[in-house]
């Protein structure tokens, strides 16, 4: 990576995500960019399976759902880094688990790359949509020691 440190794009497919990788690719200097896609853990929505299924079978198939999630999000984001290389970039894919936020999974692995920029696009989620089911750009912004580029 370079001395400037690399770009972090959130990709997760999204027309939303294309525009960003679109847009920051643009509008920043050409340098090293990592494109994630975090996927969510099914460990916490197995809730009240466990109580009816033995424990061992329970984590057989949240092992199994979480392999599947997993490729889906290296998929993804592989997808994202063809996007970012076609556009002169230098590009790796990385994937990130989370069983919670997505904005917190997106700000560990800008630290664990030491990103100097992370751009995420927006979905325009409306105010009770964005509160109910969290906003990942929300949470960039808020919560991020780095510059955050939000394409609209």
């Amino acid at each position: 990576m370079s001395a400037d440190g690399p770009v972090l794009f959130a990709y997760d497919g999204s027309d939303g995500a294309q525009r960003a990788i679109a847009e920051g690719a643009a509008r920043l200097a050409a340098r090293d960019g990592i494109v994630v896609s975090v996927w969510r853990s099914h460990e916490r929505s197995a809730g009240l399976g466990r109580l009816a299924v033995p424990d061992s079978i329970t984590r057989e198939a949240i092992a199994r759902l979480d392999a599947e999630a997993e490729a889906e999000a290296a998929s993804i984001a592989a997808e994202g880094v063809e996007l970012l290389t076609a556009a002169g970039w230098a590009a790796e894919a990385a994937t990130r688990r989370t069983v919670t936020n997505v904005w917190a999974a997106v700000l560990a692995v800008g630290r664990d790359h030491d990103a100097q920029t992370i751009v995420v696009g927006s979905r325009g989620l409306s105010g009770l949509k964005s509160a109910v089911m969290g906003s990942v750009s929300s949470g960039l912004l808020q919560h991020s020691e780095v510059p955050v580029l939000l394409v609209r």
